[in-house]
């Protein structure tokens, strides 16, 4: 591309007499990256529908309908559009209304006025001239010599006709002339031509395509919404003034846009919906950057906006979870440890904790007076209204935390209303800015970082200050990065208050997810560099890290959810430029090739080649532009797409035979994983390679037609009118026989095709290919994870330890191998060889005990749960625990590639899962081939853990409705069936035991224990059947 340089602009005028300025794009510019959206901002404005549809494209025939003069006309778009006649002067004000000027291109223009340079205007335009008049007048360009409209002059720029126009009228050398402009090839090699000097200043909106194709990919898919459309053409301007870091550039175009189009909503339906609210509550540390953006969009609103503190600490101080569990108090005691005079060693028993309770008690009280006096000093009403803000919630912690200290009820509002947050309080007063219950956003974390303060983990508020957690160099970082970021975000919310068209504009959360989401999938090198280092607590005690973005680093993420680096966002990036018209594709290609001369000869020759018959048919526009509308309408609409469709399909069949080819080599062992796929595809080629040859023969049986054509039109333009008639029956009468010949041929290619891609269509690749992929990592893995262990306690005996209550009433059997489920690994009457571990959540309290944990030299193995939200174990916490990881094939990845619930071989294959992690250690203990198996505290039923016996049913479901689903018998019982069948088929000489089976009783042979039968009498009679 020709390299654009303000300093060489400067030079040339400096050098020249008279300097000529392009105006559109160049001097002016509109506040969409599209023009034509400025007829979409019309159509919502003056709420006329399908006004924008119909005046682009009567347009568009306007100039195709060309023919005395070179330039269109306003008045004749409006004839051909005679319902919409009184909107043609509401365009020309809103033209004037939302012009803007080029601030770079404002500065050049005062400099050749200060240099006492001539200077004119001159632009291909249909709009009047009165109308151009006022908008130069308006964005400060006076005093110019004459203005040159192709419109008025019926010459454009174009054909080179407008310049000599203007050259003969200012009576001035060519050479003695500079013209500054956007299009290459009338702003630029035109003027060259004919003798005048000309700077090329490319337009805002490509120079920043040019850096960030993913963008324009992300415009293409948002035709018509004129606010992503502002957005980002908001980017682009702000992106040609430059950035002094990386974060100050992503503030500006994720941040900013975040924050903007969320405290825009929160004023929409404050004014529609809640216009009674005196006060907002933005909850820290979420809060901070939106409150500043808020009070910049509403800056003439009477609400008192407020920075409030409400960690989550604090919810659970101030007694609002009901039935804490040992979990909750342990939490209670090592905040209070220093002043309970506990030892940073101590284990916290059932006993200790039963024995502060009551000291506990009487400090959560003093904190909440405290936390109470402090929200009273920010509220200045004596009867307020008063609304929450906050970001996402399964819970709303921060807004019944604020409800039951202040006493009153509020409203929230938050960006998403998660799931748990609907089922378990449908009734809780909050408006959701998403619609959905689940993150449509792919991480988060990255909102976070967004969404957050200069200022470390808050803990509790004591005196109206906040405490602290101790200072981190990774939450120090956060807070580095946030002082480039959150000026620039916020600059972002400045300046697209100013637009125009401000009024109108918003982003809805699915445009943001679409926004961020492409962030996410499609990073740039640049972006992989700087969020290395970038950490975030994802832990209630904030005390565990994980990168900001892990896919991007995690090896094991990243076979799941594969992230293409520069080849996926190449290959869209054409496939965008095929959605351009001609002449958008004509003015992209010549602005990225200019600075390729050679190549982009190249590319014009075989373009214009490709056209030539075109070319040939439209020499006489009246009569042969007819003839080629004819011939398109003759011809069915499956042959004229149909080389395309071939192109595509075969295209979609080469990449996915070098995908193959790739993935031999990586893992020459899984080559048999490939094989039955690979000769598929091999045949589907082969048919495909059978249908190219017959639409071969089709497509040259057309070209030889086309030929015919062009010899009988080759002297038209010589002929009389009869003798033009006779040609054209002559014509018509081959087109017929032509296409009667060929209809049945066509035919019959086109159900072969159909067929095709109907089986291709099957086949969804980017799941095989990431299937392939996991499963030979997951064979790699496997086999250093498991392949030690084969039959390693054949003939002996090994106990699996659930967490249930009647893990209570085991007492351990001598010489046995013991197997924990995680949390059971607490059960202090036994020293486990093994932990098995799969849902973060169910070991989210006792993460530092598991950390610690020796046990008789104990191995923890750590599941995957396919980056389940929230529950799958972080990578570093596994390092830290020096865990041995496995996959399980939760959610399946194909079931054509994994193993079928349950694996026999599972150095090879991942672990059936079934949302527990008993069966995936039922495996594992099954593959070291032992004689017995004794099943302890596997109840599957809600009924608490052995650590907490006061535990009921209702309480459980009361916490987590998800779990009723799951905790119902013949939903479990349905796994554990299957199980039973695979146990007996693949190891026949294993026994099971169940010990103190409740759900489980009679599946495998039953033993109770006589404490057990001791304290449950009920269950005697049964067991002496069992016996």
């Amino acid at each position: 591309m020709v390299e654009y340089n303000t300093k060489d602009i400067y030079k040339a005028i400096d050098a020249a007499e008279l300097v000529s300025f392009d105006i559109f794009d160049t001097l002016l510019i509109r506040p969409f990256a599209r023009p034509t959206d400025l007829f979409w901002y019309m159509e919502k404005f003056f709420d006329i529908s399908g006004f924008a549809k119909e005046r682009i494209e009567q347009e568009h025939l306007c100039r195709i309908e060309l023919h005395e003069k070179e330039e269109i006309t306003f008045e004749r778009i409006y004839d051909r559009i005679p319902k919409y006649r009184e909107l043609a002067d509401c365009e020309l004000g809103t033209e004037l209304k939302l012009s803007l000027p080029n601030a770079e291109l404002l500065k050049i223009y005062l400099y050749a006025q200060e240099k006492n340079k001539r200077i004119v205007l001159i632009s291909d335009m249909y709009l009047p001239e009165p109308t151009i008049c006022q908008m130069l007048k308006k964005n400060g360009y006076n005093n110019y010599d004459k203005l040159y409209l192709s419109c008025t002059v019926g010459l454009t720029k174009s054909t080179g006709n407008l310049y000599q126009y203007m050259l003969e009228d200012q009576k001035i050398l060519a050479g003695s002339v500079v013209h500054i402009g956007d299009n290459y090839e009338s702003d630029f090699l035109m003027p060259r031509q004919l003798g005048m000097k000309s700077c090329y200043y490319p337009k805002l909106i490509d120079r920043y395509f040019n850096q960030n194709s993913q963008m324009e990919i992300l415009l293409n898919e948002h035709i018509g919404d004129i606010s992503f459309s502002a957005v980002v053409m908001q980017l682009a301007k702000r992106f040609a003034q430059g950035y002094t870091s990386y974060w100050e550039r992503f503030g500006y175009e994720y941040g900013g846009p975040v924050i903007w189009a969320y405290m825009k909503w929160l004023e929409e339906r404050l004014t529609t919906e809640h216009n009674d609210i005196t006060d907002i509550f933005f909850v820290a540390r979420d809060g901070y950057l939106l409150k500043k953006a808020f009070e910049k969009i509403t800056v003439n609103h009477d609400i008192s906006t407020h920075y409030v503190y409400a960690p989550r600490l604090l919810f659970l101080i101030c007694g609002l979870k009901e039935d804490k569990t040992p979990e909750d108090w342990a939490i209670l005691m090592n905040y209070y440890r220093d002043e309970l005079n506990l030892d940073r060693g101590t284990v916290l028993t059932d006993n200790i904790i039963e024995s502060k309770k009551e000291l506990l008690e009487k400090f959560c009280k003093r904190e909440k007076d405290n936390y109470q006096k402090y929200l009273k000093t920010l509220i200045k009403t004596t009867e307020p209204h008063i609304a929450v803000v906050d970001t996402a919630t399964e819970a709303y912690s921060s807004q019944r935390l604020l409800d039951a200290v202040l006493n009153r009820r509020t409203q929230g509002f938050w960006w998403i209303k998660l799931h748990k947050a609907r089922v378990n309080f449908p009734n809780y007063l909050a408006d959701s800015f998403s619609t959905v219950e689940w993150h449509d956003i792919k991480n988060w974390d990255l909102m976070e970082l967004i969404m957050t303060a200069p200022e470390l983990p808050i803990v509790t508020v004591r005196n109206n200050t906040p405490v602290y957690k101790e200072a981190d160099d990774r939450d120090k970082k956060r807070i580095e990065i946030f002082s480039s970021l959150a000026p620039s975000a916020l600059k972002f919310v400045d300046d697209i208050l100013s637009n125009p068209a401000t009024d109108l504009l918003k982003l809805d959360s699915s445009n943001l997810a679409d926004w961020i989401n492409s962030f996410l999938e499609n990073p740039s090198r640049e972006d992989v560099d700087a969020f290395r280092s970038v950490y975030h607590a994802y832990d209630p005690g904030h005390s565990l890290y994980r990168n900001v973005i892990p896919l991007w680093y995690n090896d094991e993420l990243k076979m799941q959810y594969p992230v293409r680096l520069g080849k996926l966002e190449k290959i869209k990036t054409c496939l965008s430029l095929l959605k351009n018209d001609r002449a958008t594709l004509k003015h992209r290609v010549k602005s990225v090739y200019a600075g390729k001369p050679r190549l982009l000869v190249a590319m014009g020759n075989l373009y214009r080649f490709l056209r030539s018959i075109k070319n040939a048919v439209l020499m006489s526009r009246k009569g042969c532009s007819q003839m080629l509308i004819m011939l398109k309408s003759y011809l069915p609409a499956s042959s004229r797409s149909f080389h395309g469709r071939m192109n595509n399909l075969d295209g979609q069949l080469a990449e996915i035979q070098r995908w193959f080819v790739e993935e031999r080599q990586v893992n020459e062992e899984k080559r048999q994983i490939f094989e039955k796929n690979g000769r598929d595809l091999e045949k589907l080629q082969l048919r495909l390679g059978e249908i190219s040859d017959t639409q071969l023969k089709l497509t040259q049986q057309i070209s030889e037609l086309y030929l015919q054509i062009v010899q009988l039109l080759s002297g038209i333009q010589s002929k009389s009118a009869q003798q033009i008639s006779e040609i054209h029956s002559e014509i018509q009468t081959k087109l017929e026989q032509q296409i009667l010949e060929l209809s049945p041929s066509l035919e019959r290619s086109q159900k072969s095709l159909d067929r095709m891609e109907s089986a291709l269509s099957t086949i969804n690749y980017e799941q095989l290919i990431r299937g392939m992929q996991w499963c030979m990592s997951t064979a790699t893995l496997h086999r250093e994870s498991f392949l030690q262990y084969k039959n390693k306690y054949a003939g002996k005996t090994v106990v699996l330890c659930g967490a249930a209550h009647s893990l209570n009433y085991y007492d351990p059997i001598e010489g046995a191998v013991h197997v924990a489920l995680n949390r059971a690994f607490l059960y202090d009457k036994v020293n486990f060889d093994y932990i098995f571990v799969q849902d973060f959540e169910g070991i989210a309290h006792v993460t530092e005990e598991l950390k610690q944990y020796k046990g008789n030299n104990c191995v923890k193995f750590f599941g995957t749960q396919n980056g389940w939200n929230g529950k799958e174990i972080p990578v570093t916490y596994a390092e830290q625990c020096r865990a041995i990881r496995f996959n399980t094939d939760l959610f399946g990845i194909n079931n054509n590639l994994t193993h079928s619930e349950l694996a026999y071989d599972i150095a090879t294959y991942p672990l059936g899962n079934f949302f527990s992690i008993a069966f995936p250690a039922l495996q594992f203990v099954l593959y070291t081939n032992p004689a017995k198996v004794y099943l302890v505290g596997n109840d599957f039923a809600p009924t608490g853990y052995f650590t907490n016996l006061n535990s009921t049913r209702e309480q459980i479901e009361h916490e987590d409705d998800d779990k009723i689903k799951y905790w119902s018998h013949d939903y479990i019982w349905g796994f554990w069936i299957k199980f039973y069948d695979f146990a007996k088929a693949y190891y026949p000489d294993t026994e099971f035991i169940s010990v103190n089976p409740v759900a489980l009783k009679g599946l495998f042979r039953d033993e109770y224990t006589e404490c057990y039968l001791k304290d449950h009498p009920e269950t005697v009679h049964n067991s002496k059947e069992n016996h």
